[in-house]
């Protein structure tokens, strides 16, 4: 990615967008303001790529892939909620 200067921006971009989605969340309470936004931002990105590693098919997973991803997403949730 580091390579492709196109890839690049729109990563940052991405990252911005979130970041700021972010801040919002902790500014209007829907985040525990005691979180850091980098960390809520940085936990997104590992719950983003758990989703897609499970969509791989390398690895046999024994869960339902859409249940997978439900329980993912409520993890997250629950873990930045205020």
């Amino acid at each position: 990615i580091i390579d492709h200067p196109h890839a690049c921006t729109s990563f940052y971009t991405i990252h911005e967008g979130i970041y700021t989605l972010v801040k919002e969340g902790i500014a209007q309470g829907e985040i525990d303001s005691r979180l850091s936004a980098d960390a809520v931002v940085l936990a997104f990105h590992n719950y983003v790529h758990a989703i897609h590693m499970r969509q791989l098919n390398v690895v046999t997973w024994q869960d339902d892939a859409h249940d997978c991803a439900d329980s993912l997403i409520s993890m997250f949730e629950r873990s930045v909620r205020s």
